[in-house]
Formats: C-alpha cells, structure tokens, sequence
C-alpha cells in the first residue's frame, strides 16, 4: 500500500511504498510515482529512510493526494484543507460587494453581489459567469442584458441558448422572474419581457418561426444549434447567453463549432461547473469568449499551447493520461479579467449548510447478486479478449495497466466497453432503487428528491411511489416537460420527484425539499454536485443533506470514488471550491 505521511521535519512530506504482495504490483507503483511526481521541483528519494521527498506544502500535498490515492495522515489533510481554503480565496471576485447601476429597476431587486457582476459584465462584455450553483446565474445574465440596452439606448434581440429540458424555465424567468416554492415571483418589479422558443419541427419551420419573431429574447436549445446556426448567424443579436455553457467543453462537437460562430456585444458564458474534468476543457468557452485570443490562427492561440500551459498529463502506452493542473497561479491570473466566480459561502453566509453524505449500504437480492456476476464475467471476457489480440510481450504490461484503469476510462478502452460496464451498472441501479423507495416509505411526508442514472429505474421509483398514494413527479427520458413538473414539485402538487441526473439534475429549482437521494452518481463529481445544488440553492430555508446508496464489491465500491477524488482534486486546485 502507498501511503504518504508527513516526518517529524515540517519541512518535507514523505510518500513511503509499503509492503506488496507480488514484485510487480511494486515496480508499478514504483513507475507511478516517478513518473507522475518527476516535475515537482524538489523531489529527491532518501536512500536512508527509503522514502521519496517533497516539499512541504499545501499545493504538493494535494498533487500528491491526487496522483497516487495515498493514505493520508491528519496533519497531512489539515495542510490540504488550508491550501484549498487559499485557493478559494484567491479565486473569488476581488471587485467591489456591491454596485449602483444605471437601470434604477435592478437595483431595486437584485442583491448587491448580483449588481456588482452586472456592473463587472458592462467592463467586460465577453464573459464567463461562473458562480457557484445556486446563487442566481440566471437572474444575473437576464440582468445584464437588461442594463446594457439601457446603456446603449436600445435592447435590439437576444439569444439564449440553453439545454432542451431548461428552455422553459429560461422563458419563465425572462417573463416573470424566479419563484419561490410556493409560485410566488421573488421580485415584484421585475422588467418581464417576451420570449420565444424556437421548436419547430424543422429547420425551415424554426427559420420562418424566427423571422417572424417580435420578441425581445428568442431561445434555443444545444442540439438544434448543430443544424441552426448558419440562420442564427444571420441575426444581428445584441446579446448571445450560453446556458449551462460547460456543454461546449468538447472543443471536436459539432455544437461546440456552432457556439463559436455567434457573436454579439455582449457576450456570456453562464456555467457553475467551467472545469468538469480537465483544465483544458476551459479553452473551448474562451475561445467562443475571446477568438483574438484564443483562435487557432492567432500567435500563440489553440487549443494545445493552451494545453500545454495549464495540464499536467503525461503519454503512456494508451494515450495521454493527465495527473493534474500546472501553472495553476498564472491560469487565475488568466482568467481575472474574463470570469467572474463567488461562492454561495461569500455571497450568502446566510444559506443553510449543505452537510456532508451518509453513505447506505446496499444487499443484494440472490437474483441481483446472480445478474451482476454474469455482467461482470462478461465484461472480464472482453478484456481477456482484447488483451490476447495484442502482441505477446505487450501482454503483461497491459493487464496492469487495465486493472488500474477507472471505469469511465476502462469502458473507452476496450471493445464493447461501455456497453459491459452499462450493464453493471444497470444491475446496482435496480438494487438502489429498491432501497430508495424503502428510505421515502420511512418518511413519506417529507419531499424527497431521488437521482439515478438510468431511466428504467427512475420509472420503477415513481411507480411504486405512486402504488403507496403518494403524488410523484418524474423527470427522466423524453416525456414531459421538466420546468413545469419541478414547478408542480415546488408548489406541493407532487409529494416526491424523481429525476435522472441528466435531465433533472440541471437549471431547475428543486428548493422545497432539503434531502436527495443518490440511486446512482455520475463518473463526474461536477455533475453529482450540480444535481445537488438543485436543492442547496437561494430560497432554501433548511440545511440540505443526502443520502449515497452504494452496492459493497461492485462498481460502486473503490472503483467510482478514486475517478471522482481525482477529478474533484483538479477542480478544487484551480477553482478552489471543496464541493
């Protein structure tokens, strides 16, 4: 076991290799830790103690944690947690609390941090927009918006674009304002104009759809962009607003192209999760932000300079494998002047806290437990397949290698992957649902907000909920419409609501309920915490807790958490945000 412990010098931090039980599980490790540790200045091996150095401090410690998944000693943690509290604080927004804006309206009804950014927007008009989930992302855009075509003298037409299921709840707030849980709108004053949603069922439909708009603000979603923009790009908008903006992280998705052929005055990139996994993913938002910049014909623009810059990844025999963020300092320099990021902590010290999981221990049925097995000795079939279609002497290497691979990579890795691991994944999430619907009969007064995956599962939720009498709204598949059935959740016409992370788990206000059920999570903690902050978010009155159910010896032991401790160590270095 690898474990890293701080000696009693506070001036270094020692990684130890523990005792193995085959040579070759220690040569790996032994690899592992040279060659993810060889760009930190300092690192020296001590021949006495038979450890490898490092320098004492809080960022080394973390990349440390990161890489190698150690075992980590309190005084270790303690160095991580007040690095990541420098971080944080570093990060936020330096500017003023507060700002007088021109539009009198707003500053009638938005919070000070909110007019403070309206004021930043009007200084930097192409932006990222990158506060914390749940603290009014929305508002602050439509508001900018607002206060730009009072400064201007004229408003002209604005786009947003926005994920399928949250184009209703974009129109809903542009008309009225956000609600509080019982439907009532927060501000009174609130300057409501019309919007129209672009949902023909064709191109040509939604091109004379647009044409004919009389409309302030027209909305569309990311998938119909892959096929619209080329008549989009023929509007002279005053405004384009990317909802849930991390959607163009892939820089190769034909979406993430169309994005960056929109341009306007003023522009905003509306996300909480910027960085779902890697640094990198950044650039395809600043590119769409700040083309000058960051075009592949620029000198020193792309997409790799970028890359180089900022990932610490290394190439292996299966590709490039990243370890981490580098000149995380000189990216929150980068980024000063083009995002603007608060946390709930800093903007609203008065939000109930979001408390940490209890973790519920799932059986399985004998059936379950049968299925499972046969899933998982599938999936093993397809990796000793593939693994003896390689050259011989490759052989050994890449079964250590796959063995140590996490699951959202291994199921990329091999043929029919995806699929393998799907089916694993599939036989939990039964056996999750069956313990979700026990934890809401316990209790079945209080609202309740359940996640899974998959959308069989969420249906099977709902319907035995609905079997005990209780009034269930689903967010999951294609049916129905999610702003509308969160809107019946949050104004008591429903008793419990279930929703796949994907579709329920994004730009919805899930605020009466203060405790979540996870059937399942997703390999990217961003996501899990996203779909969280459905309820941790402004109007909630209590303390927002949950529940993780997890299958022990399954995919869901030791085989989830290290992706996503992983991830989450990348975020918290460059946004400084705990989760």
């Amino acid at each position: 076991m690898v474990y890293l412990k701080v000696k009693q010098d506070p001036e270094r931090l020692c990684v130890h290799l523990g005792n193995f039980d085959r040579r070759a599980d220690f040569n790996d490790a032994l690899t592992r830790l040279k060659q993810s540790t060889a760009n930190i200045t300092g690192r020296r091996y001590n021949g006495e103690t038979k450890d490898w150095e490092f320098p004492c401090d809080g960022e080394t410690a973390l990349r440390l944690m990161t890489i190698l998944e150690p075992q980590v000693d309190a005084a270790v943690k303690n160095l991580i947690q007040a690095h990541q509290a420098e971080a944080a604080e570093a990060l936020v927004t330096k500017g003023p609390e507060d700002a007088r804006l021109e539009l009198d309206v707003l500053n009638d009804i938005l919070f000070p941090y909110q007019r403070a950014y309206v004021a930043w927007a009007m200084e930097h008009p192409h932006n990222l927009l990158a506060d914390e989930m749940g603290i009014g992302k929305t508002v602050q855009a439509i508001a900018a918006v607002h206060e730009r075509g009072h400064r201007v003298g004229g408003r002209g037409i604005s786009l947003v674009v926005a994920p399928n299921g949250l184009r209703r709840n974009y129109r809903d707030t542009i008309v009225h304002g956000p609600r509080d849980q019982f439907g009532q709108p927060i501000y009174p004053y609130w300057p409501g104009e019309s919007a129209t949603i672009l949902n023909g069922a064709s191109l040509p439909l939604r091109e004379k759809q647009l044409a004919e708009c009389r409309d302030r603000w027209v909305i569309t979603n990311w998938e119909k962009l892959r096929s619209d923009w080329k008549v989009l790009r023929k509007v002279e908008w005053s405004s384009v607003v990317s909802s849930e903006a991390h959607r163009a992280k892939n820089k190769d998705a034909q979406q993430t192209k169309a994005l960056w052929k929109l341009n306007a005055p003023l522009m905003i990139a509306e996300t909480g999760t910027p960085i779902m996994n890697s640094p990198g993913e950044l650039w395809s938002i600043l590119r769409w932000l700040f083309p000058d910049v960051y075009a592949q014909h620029q000198a020193g623009g792309g997409y790799w300079p970028f890359h180089y810059k900022y990932v610490d990844d290394y190439a292996s025999g299966r590709g490039r494998v990243m370890r981490g963020v580098k000149n995380a300092d000189h990216l929150r320099f980068e980024l000063a002047d083009k995002m603007i990021r608060r946390t709930k902590k800093q903007v609203l010290p008065d939000l109930p806290a979001k408390l940490p999981p209890a973790w519920v221990e799932v059986d399985f049925t004998k059936d379950e437990a049968k299925l499972y097995e046969e899933a998982e000795t599938a999936l093993f079939l397809s990796v000793r397949q593939y693994v003896a279609d390689q050259p011989e002497e490759e052989r050994e290497a890449l079964i250590e290698e796959l063995a140590n691979l996490p699951l959202d990579r291994l199921e990329r890795a091999i043929p029919n992957g995806g699929a393998r691991i799907a089916l694993l994944r599939q036989v939990t999430a039964g056996a999750k649902a069956r313990a979700a619907v026990e934890l809401i009969r316990e209790n079945p007064s209080a609202p309740v907000v359940t996640f899974t995956w998959f959308v069989d599962p969420a249906r099977w939720i709902a319907d035995q909920l609905s079997r005990d009498k209780l009034r269930v709204g689903i967010i999951a598949g294609q049916g129905g419409d999610a702003t509308s059935i969160a809107n019946a959740f949050q104004e008591g016409e429903t008793d419990q609501i279930v929703c796949t992370i994907a579709k329920g788990g994004v730009g919805l206000d899930l605020f009466r309920a203060h405790h979540a059920i996870f059937a399942d999570r997703d390999w990217v903690p961003a996501i899990n915490d996203q779909a969280l902050d459905r309820l941790h978010r402004q109007g909630q009155k209590s303390d927002v807790s949950s529940t993780i159910l997890y299958v022990p010896d399954t995919v869901d032991d030791g085989k989830v958490a290290p992706a996503e401790r992983f991830k989450r160590a990348i975020v918290t270095e460059i946004l400084g945000t705990d989760g």
